[in-house]
């Protein structure tokens, strides 16, 4: 699972110098740390999110395996760019999935990185704020974004800047929350700044100079006990239910089964869901 190339990434403290990763750091150094957001997201945010359910969350499943599956058969050496790689969960997926990966991981949360670093030695990590990429120079193949555009404030600029960050015929996999009007507390707490429907999306990635490859709610069988749930809390509880117990409450085997439907029927499209996924270029 080597790179296809020695990468040079700038180096954090001198712009004029570059540091080669060759399954590991040059100078000792696990990660590369450019510069930090927490407003978005926190270290306890991802404690929290392990402890309750490790990744094994019916829609965190379903939504891992929907990515590779709109991934081409074989990707080669081509690279791939993890924005918001977090505990780690979908790089198991993608090396189960495909051989000899060029992966490159990159976060905010330094505790994440560091442990993702000493199990996968071979893969690069990198702790920087999308809004402020240091990597100017720098290409990649594939971008994956999932769940991490509704932590960032000024998401135009992030998308912008993922824009840059691609070759040309390269693609973004991104997936967000669904329907501005169900935003709450809930989201409030995991600091989402907002959710989506699909037509703002498309329209912040066409602006953007993305083409549009393809486009698909996910978690559409459950939507209205999602969206009833959300709407009770909200105008009826007065938001006073933690997230941690609604994550709890939708881990169950009603909301697996109705999951493992929607991947069987995989291949129609739904006119709203949970999540907005959507696939785009850059030609």
């Amino acid at each position: 699972m080597k790179l296809n190339k020695l990468i040079k990434f700038p180096d954090p403290k001198n712009k004029k110098k570059f540091v080669i990763f060759n399954n590991g750091f040059l100078n000792k150094k696990k990660i590369l740390e450019y510069n930090e957001n927490l407003e978005g997201w926190t270290e306890e945010h991802t404690n929290m999110h392990e402890d309750i359910c490790n990744g094994n969350h019916p829609i965190d499943i379903y939504s891992r395996k929907n990515l590779i599956n709109n991934m081409p058969e074989n990707i080669g050496r081509k690279t791939i760019l993890e924005i918001g790689c977090s505990s780690g969960y979908l790089i198991k997926d993608l090396k189960k999935k495909f051989k000899n990966i060029s992966y490159i991981g990159a976060d905010v949360i330094r505790f994440s990185l560091l442990r993702l670093a000493k199990k996968y030695k071979k893969f690069p990590f990198l702790k920087f704020d999308l809004t402020k990429s240091p990597l100017k120079k720098l290409k990649f193949d594939y971008i994956i974004m999932l769940n991490v555009l509704e932590h960032i404030k000024d998401d135009c600029l992030a998308i912008k800047n993922t824009f840059k960050l691609l070759n040309k015929n390269g693609t973004i996999y991104i997936e967000v929350p669904a329907m501005p009007f169900l935003f709450d507390n809930y989201d409030r707490q995991l600091l989402h700044f907002r959710r989506y429907s699909m037509v703002d999306l498309i329209n912040k990635l066409k602006s953007n100079g993305y083409t549009i490859v393809k486009k698909q709610h996910l978690g559409f069988f459950c939507f209205i006990p999602f969206a009833l749930i959300k709407i009770f809390d909200k105008y009826f509880l007065k938001n006073k239910s933690s997230a941690k117990t609604k994550i709890q409450i939708s881990d169950n085997i009603l909301i697996k089964f109705l999951f493992y439907l929607e991947e069987r029927l995989s291949n129609l499209y739904y006119p709203l869901g949970v999540r907005c996924f959507v696939v785009a270029r850059k030609l």
